[in-house]
């Protein structure tokens, strides 16, 4: 659960409204090391503070891969929390890496059945 300390570095305009601020997610790596992901949340509108943008490059050491997520969301009420702005974007996020996982699985597998018979 996100709590209102973890949400750092936050940014603010004129009106005192927060427009931006940062989570770290603790992810444990296959040796055991705990490393952090950060995600970067910004509103996107001082007009529609309905819509804000998530941004992180998932960094994965094990594969030597990048892969950035930038994804703008809105949310279905003005003045949510910051922790729902913030677990919104990650459901966000969390749904896109679902998809590129199922696809992965789809290829792997028609693949596989390319090379069944051959090696």
């Amino acid at each position: 659960m996100i709590t209102s300390k973890e949400l750092i570095n936050r940014r603010y305009n004129d009106s005192k409204e927060c427009i931006g601020f940062e989570y770290d997610l603790s992810i444990e790596d296959s040796t055991g090391q705990i490393n952090k992901q950060t995600f970067y949340f910004e509103r996107q509108d001082d007009l529609n503070v309905k819509c804000w943008k998530v941004l992180s490059v998932i960094i994965n050491k094990e594969f030597g891969e990048l892969k950035p997520y930038n994804i703008e969301y809105m949310l279905p009420v003005k003045n949510m929390k910051l922790e729902t702005i913030a677990a919104t974007g990650l459901r966000h996020i969390q749904y896109l890496i679902q998809q590129e996982i199922q696809y992965k699985s789809m290829f792997d597998f028609c693949i596989g059945d390319t090379i069944n018979d051959m090696c």
